[in-house]
């Protein structure tokens, strides 16, 4: 991909084809770049849908301890 076009448009085989020139090359290069950066993205997505999760958990906990302590009236 010589023409340089946006790395945030490639598709997956896009990059899987520029993962397979050499290693310095700057396509190759680019497409790792991409790739890292679009398994950055994942994880950052990944660990906010974590943390909200655990911060459901942790009120749900919350309220039972509270229904438990004051009793359901």
């Amino acid at each position: 991909m010589t023409d340089l076009k946006d790395p945030r448009t490639f598709t997956e085989d896009d990059i899987a084809r520029e993962m397979q020139k050499r290693a310095d090359s700057l396509d190759h290069l680019i497409a790792r770049a991409e790739l890292e950066r679009r398994r950055s993205r994942y994880m950052l997505t990944s660990a906010i849908a974590t943390s909200a999760s655990a911060a459901g958990a942790a009120i749900a906990a919350i309220v039972a301890a509270y229904v438990a302590y004051r009793g359901c009236r």
